[in-house]
């Protein structure tokens, strides 16, 4: 029996069913060399097959920049230091001003108005609420059933045969047993 099929004769000594001349190792497959590369790659070679460089970066001027200054700023801007409008730049940012301010104030209170109609209105809502509760609790037992009857939530467990024939006389339906 070949070496590679009887995983146990490792575990015993004799190497009874194997060739004796047969290295365990032949059968491992053995990694094959991979090819290695001998040529070299080049600019010569990359352009002769058609490789273009880009721009190179070492011809791209240096940034110029302005002298700076470190002493403190006096807080106005250079922009508006040079302009020759002041006073009408100023006015007219004054009215811009103004204006955005006036619409901007009217409307926030007509939005406090809005919310403080609404307000009001839950406040009504929850006094009238309030006040309904109030009353059905001082209401009797009889006035509070007959309002449950109105409404169809009234007591089934009591008389269910009485509860039929009311609703049946307030469809119309008079059975002539009972008058």
């Amino acid at each position: 029996m070949p070496r590679f099929q009887d995983p146990l004769s490792e575990l015993s000594g004799s190497d009874s069913d194997s060739d004796v001349g047969e290295d365990p190792r032949v059968d491992v497959a053995r990694p094959q060399n991979k090819r290695k590369r001998t040529d070299k790659i080049d600019l010569q070679t990359l352009q002769q097959h058609g490789y273009k460089s880009g721009p190179s970066v070492l011809y791209v001027p240096a940034p110029q920049q302005a002298e700076q200054s470190w002493e403190w700023a006096s807080g106005k801007d250079a922009v508006h230091a040079n302009r020759e409008d002041k006073d009408t730049e100023t006015a007219q940012d004054r009215e811009q001003t103004r204006a955005a301010a006036t619409t901007g104030a009217e409307a926030t209170a007509a939005l406090s108005q809005k919310a403080m109609q609404q307000n009001l209105k839950l406040k009504a809502g929850k006094r009238a609420e309030q006040h309904q509760m109030t009353q059905e609790r001082r209401q009797t037992f009889q006035q509070k059933e007959k309002r449950k009857r109105e409404v169809g939530q009234a007591k089934s467990a009591k008389n269910y045969v009485e509860e039929e024939k009311r609703l049946a006389r307030n469809f119309g339906m008079y059975s002539g047993f009972d008058t």
